[in-house]
């Protein structure tokens, strides 16, 4: 089962990042950071590129396009679901 799920999430990797950081949001795992002195940005962006390090298989995340990109949907996720939410009314 949990197979399935990395495929479906590695498949798509770029979208993965963005419902990453997006869900980030609403559970409150944004403000982890703030406590350090990162913006919520910061975070949204790691989501991202978490998701990219766990389709590699790696522990160690490298440095690349790809992965510059996944943190970029992460950040661009997390920036969306605020506004979304106001948006729609939610």
């Amino acid at each position: 089962m949990l197979g399935n799920v990395r495929a479906m999430t590695c498949n798509q990797v770029y979208a993965s990042a963005a419902v990453a950081g997006a869900l980030s949001s609403p559970a409150g795992l944004d403000t982890l950071l703030v406590a350090r002195g990162f913006p919520r940005e910061v975070h949204w962006a790691l989501t991202g590129l978490a998701i990219d390090t766990l389709c590699r298989g790696k522990l160690i995340p490298s440095i690349d396009q790809q992965s510059l990109m996944s943190a970029a949907a992460g950040y661009a996720g997390g920036f969306a679901y605020p506004r979304a939410r106001l948006l729609l009314g939610v």
